[in-house]
């Protein structure tokens, strides 16, 4: 006799709640950006292991935990570049980089500019 065996079915309602949950504990990287995170961090917040959440956040974002992380950071720099006065040191160390160097690499990665040249071009202040 061979058995057959169906997925467990779950309800739609249910997978959706949890894709609701899982996306609203997301938002901790963005309301921290500040302080260092990490992902095992993270994974103990959204109680799953840490390979598993890195394959679930991967799935979900196209991104690694790390990269989203690095890119919400240099979201927010961008943000003080073009709203405050502070320079490239000041907005480094608010958004949680402590190396000048692994800061303006990773920024011109992201946005394809200096710091100090993407603060020239779209400060509002300046203008």
């Amino acid at each position: 006799m061979i058995l057959t065996l169906k997925p467990l079915s779950r309800p739609k309602q249910v997978a959706s709640e949890r894709r609701q949950l899982f996306l609203s504990r997301w938002l901790v990287i963005e309301s921290k950006v500040a302080e260092r995170i990490s992902v095992g961090e993270l994974a103990v917040k959204f109680s799953i292991g840490r390979r598993h959440f890195e394959r679930r956040f991967k799935k979900a974002t196209n991104n690694t935990p790390v990269e989203y992380i690095q890119r919400v950071k240099i979201e927010a720099a961008k943000k003080h570049f073009e709203t405050s006065s502070k320079n490239v040191n000041e907005v480094m160390y608010d958004v949680g980089y402590s190396d000048t160097k692994d800061f303006r690499t990773m920024f011109k990665k992201i946005t394809g500019l200096s710091p100090l040249d993407y603060k020239n071009r779209y400060n509002m202040q300046a203008v």
